[in-house]
């Protein structure tokens, strides 16, 4: 059996079997997050986004023609990375706290870079607790709540106009 076909992990102990390929892996993923997040924030800090896209990227909308739960978030961040929190919580509330989430994992991948293992286990304690399941179901339901709540007030303003934007629409309609 090759180290390949392998579980990764010893079935006893629990312990990583090809520590060293693992410490790769995070280097090579913390130099990653490291030099494109920065990159990807500096492009959203200068780039002005319309008000109304001019360009749909989101699946969903394109499908049905409502919004997701996610629909502003890049105009919503670049919004909040030039300063402007009002305009970033109009386009999506949730681009703020997203911001945030991409500076946390900035800071943990530099800190696994330049090996501040300090501010590694501060962070990752942080992380360990976000995962755990009632604040991910939390979360899950606070984002199922203000997709309801964009839905009916996208519904009740414009109502089949949005819709008919979709592909399904013009499908069967």
């Amino acid at each position: 059996m090759s180290n390949e076909t392998r579980h990764p992990y010893h079935p006893l102990d629990g312990r990583p079997r090809f520590p060293a390929a693992r410490r790769r892996q995070d280097r090579c993923l913390s130099l990653m997050g490291t030099l494109a997040l920065p990159l990807l924030l500096i492009a959203l800090a200068i780039w002005t986004p319309p008000s109304e896209p001019g360009f749909i990227i989101c699946g969903f909308r394109h499908l049905t023609g409502l919004p997701c739960p996610g629909c502003g978030m890049t105009r919503g961040i670049s919004a909040f990375l030039k300063g402007d929190w009002r305009l970033a919580v109009h386009f999506n509330p949730f681009a703020p706290i997203v911001c945030f989430i991409f500076i946390v994992w900035w800071v943990r991948s530099l800190s696994a870079l330049m090996g501040w293992r300090q501010v590694m286990r501060s962070l990752d304690q942080w992380i360990d607790w976000c995962r755990r399941p009632n604040v991910g179901w939390a979360c899950w339901g606070v984002i199922m709540a203000f997709w309801v709540f964009r839905l009916w007030v996208t519904l009740d303003n414009d109502g089949l106009t949005i819709m008919r934007q979709g592909w399904l629409f013009r499908w069967f309609f």
